[in-house]
């Protein structure tokens, strides 16, 4: 069998030959030094505190995917771009008269029976940077906005909102100026939205009350502009009839969540119930009320009621 050599016996700690520093000699009793590498101690139930330590839970909210908002936009912008095809220039679209010949809303003719005219102003834009602006925030704000609620009733709000804009827009604007425009529609898909993050911004917990207050930020910056008459070309009471008629339609058409189950350990579906022919009925309601005070506003035009308003110029 083979020869294993004898281990060495280390002794710990290691006697060290170097004589004391004071004429005492160090006595053989004094406890030896632990050494240097070893950890710190754990401290007292460093296990307990981290088994408890409650475990991050999540929901799974209904979402569906965005097809209406990049159509809407895709159509928006086609529109423009032919009028500008047609005008032969990048400000034919300014042209009053122009606008006009396309469909723009001018409250004497709508008067005169022309009122498909508060639906075709909704496509129209008057330059460049209208409908930039327009495209951008339909853009951010219904991407949104559609994946929370729904194709259906994204259209539902998007198309009341944009007629109670244009009835607004014909009951309070002077008679002999053009209107163009979809910011009536996009201010109802705003108040919609705003409306979605009030009733659930702690779910979405700091994004859900950053989303919410931006839109109450946004909105009072845009009607104080356009109400201080700093921007004179801008038509304040579309935004104000849009936002008023997609609040109430996006609290109308709004999910409403319960819990349902769980998909995973730590993961639970939100369930809709706001589902059925009441919420529908009541956004059928809201939409017929716009048309009513349209009617009643027509009436009171020609009854002299309601006298309207020109501008020189």
């Amino acid at each position: 069998a083979p020869h294993q050599p004898p281990r060495p016996h280390v002794a710990w700690p290691p006697t060290s030959t170097a004589q004391p520093a004071t004429d005492e000699a160090t006595p053989e009793t004094s406890a030896p030094r632990p050494p240097t590498y070893l950890p710190p101690p754990a401290p007292p139930y460093a296990g307990y505190q981290q088994a408890v330590q409650p475990e991050r839970r999540w929901f799974r909210i209904p979402a569906d995917r965005p097809i209406l908002t990049p159509v809407i936009l895709a159509v928006l912008v086609g529109i423009y771009l032919l009028m500008t095809l047609v005008g032969g220039s990048l400000t034919a679209t300014e042209n009053e008269r122009f606008l006009v010949n396309w469909g723009g809303k001018v409250n004497f003719l709508v008067v005169q029976g022309e009122w498909w005219r508060l639906i075709t102003a909704t496509f129209l834009h008057a330059g460049f940077w209208h409908i930039l602006f327009n495209g951008y925030a339909l853009y951010v704000i219904g991407m949104n906005l559609e994946a929370f609620v729904g194709r259906a009733r994204f259209a539902a709000i998007y198309a009341i909102s944009g007629l109670a804009g244009s009835v607004a827009s014909f009951i309070f604007s002077p008679f002999n100026v053009v209107g163009v425009g979809a910011s009536g529609a996009i201010f109802g898909l705003i108040g919609a939205l705003g409306v979605y993050f009030g009733l659930y911004r702690g779910l979405f917990g700091r994004r859900g009350q950053l989303w919410f207050w931006n839109i109450i930020v946004v909105v009072v910056l845009n009607l104080g502009l356009d109400f201080s008459g700093i921007l004179p070309d801008i038509d304040g009471s579309a935004h104000l009839g849009g936002l008023v008629a997609g609040v109430a339609v996006g609290y109308a058409l709004a999910p409403r969540y319960s819990l349902g189950d769980w998909t995973l350990p730590n993961v639970r579906q939100l369930l809709n119930t706001n589902r059925g022919v009441l919420p529908w009925v009541a956004a059928l309601l809201i939409g017929l009320d716009v048309v009513l005070i349209f009617i009643a506003a027509l009436l009171m035009i020609k009854q002299g009621i309601l006298v309207p308003t020109y501008i020189r110029g």
